[in-house]
């Protein structure tokens, strides 16, 4: 059956759009395309240079309706704009955003502006319109292995025939996959200023929309008062603590996944977690929750950690998908860039990008992994407030050689 978006909300021509913090990712330059390619006036404002931006700035040159402010940000952007969308390495407390609140302009990430959207959208599937927003939207969250379990859980899909979206945190915005068809008819809905909405149309077949959610993006979400209608947690460890003021509220931020759930929807806990299994006792959870997480230890050098292949099988098998096609899918996983690659060997050398651990308790699951072998360890950098007294002990064991960056890390680390 043919299931093609039929409506969607955007800004028209006239409206201003501001684009807090362009960046060199993606999601910037994807969110500036989205509302330039709707007939909006765009400002995209950035504390970086034009130089420092060169890459994302060619990739939006087409556009006649972007205006870009950079090396610095305008007050008066924050406070006549009809819509912000920050990026989310911009603090969600930022003065400047607190402005435009202040005078109800609505302050979103392309990630909630993507969901708020949902709950509006309607679904042609043959000549009946379905709600789009009873479709399954997969929302995986986890200070570590949550990209590989996002990246996995939709091969697996796509694999078995789902026709599956992945966005997020990621490096992709969802509102990559918007179509915009200015052709179709218009609507209203209560807004600032009551914006005119256009209708597009969109024409791929989803079934699921996998979006991966960092604390930074969650912050969003629950503003807005949104929560996927799956939720997934891999693992809750300290990090970001130069971003949060400590660690409870770094949590707080990562509970914000399931907040807004209701009793038809599901959060997956790693049984393996303490602290996601004292999350899991709450009371104030109304999602049915599902535990996963993998017995005993894997001695192997896997792409994939454990408890993250257990949480990927926990949502096939809640979604029904076969047993047998899913192992297969599986096994044809290729990984993702920097956890635990393998480069090549040279003059009998192993070459290993783990660069993504960047957080001591997952550097010391890489070197565990080695245990046993002549291990040449390169790490360092920035401090995120963050405690290096195991992983120092674990070096000290197991680190045959160890060469650090310059940073304020490499000092908490020696």
């Amino acid at each position: 059956m043919s299931k093609k978006i039929k409506k969607q909300f955007l800004p028209t021509t006239g409206q201003k759009v501001v684009v807090m913090g362009l960046g060199l990712h993606g999601g910037g330059v994807a969110t500036a395309a989205f509302f330039a390619k709707s007939g909006a006036t765009v400002i995209a404002t950035d504390l970086k240079s034009a130089d420092d931006l060169a890459l994302s700035l060619e990739k939006l040159r087409k556009f006649k309706n972007i205006e870009y402010v950079l090396g610095r940000h305008r007050a008066s952007d924050f406070s006549d704009a009809d819509l912000i969308i920050r990026n989310p390495a911009v603090q969600n407390d930022a003065p400047l955003l607190q402005l435009a609140r202040k005078n109800n302009i609505p302050v979103h990430t392309d990630i909630s502006f993507f969901l708020n959207l949902l709950r509006n959208l309607t679904c042609l599937a043959g000549r009946q319109e379905l709600e789009i927003k009873n479709f399954p939207v997969i929302g995986i969250t986890g200070t570590k292995g949550k990209s590989t379990t996002a990246a996995l859980l939709h091969h697996v899909l796509t694999k078995c025939g789902q026709q599956t979206l992945l966005a997020g945190n990621i490096c992709k915005s969802p509102l990559n996959f918007v179509k915009i068809n200015s052709k179709n008819w218009k609507l209203e809905i209560p807004a600032r200023q009551q914006l005119e909405l256009q209708a597009i149309a969109g024409g791929e077949n989803w079934k699921f929309i996998i979006l991966e959610l960092s604390s930074w993006q969650l912050e969003s979400l629950g503003e807005h008062r949104l929560s996927p209608k799956l939720a997934l947690i891999t693992n809750i460890l300290p990090d970001h603590l130069n971003r949060y003021q400590n660690f409870a509220a770094y949590v707080q931020a990562k509970k914000l996944i399931y907040k807004y759930q209701t009793n038809k929807d599901a959060l997956f806990l790693n049984s393996a977690d303490p602290r996601l299994r004292q999350i899991g006792a709450s009371p104030s959870i109304k999602a049915k929750i599902v535990w996963y997480g993998a017995s005993g230890k894997d001695g192997s050098l896997s792409l994939i950690h454990p408890n993250n292949l257990s949480a990927v099988k926990s949502v096939c098998r809640y979604l029904k998908i076969p047993a047998r096609p899913m192992e297969k899918a599986i096994k044809s996983f290729p990984g993702l860039n920097g956890r635990l690659e393998h480069l090549g060997i040279i003059n009998g050398i192993t070459y290993i990008n783990d660069t993504c651990a960047t957080q001591p308790e997952a550097t010391i699951y890489a070197i565990d992994k080695l245990s046993g072998k002549k291990i040449i360890l390169i790490a360092g950098g920035e401090d995120k407030k963050l405690d290096f007294t195991e992983l120092a002990r674990t070096i000290a064991k197991k680190v045959k050689t160890l060469v650090l960056f310059k940073g304020s890390a490499s000092d908490k680390i020696l």
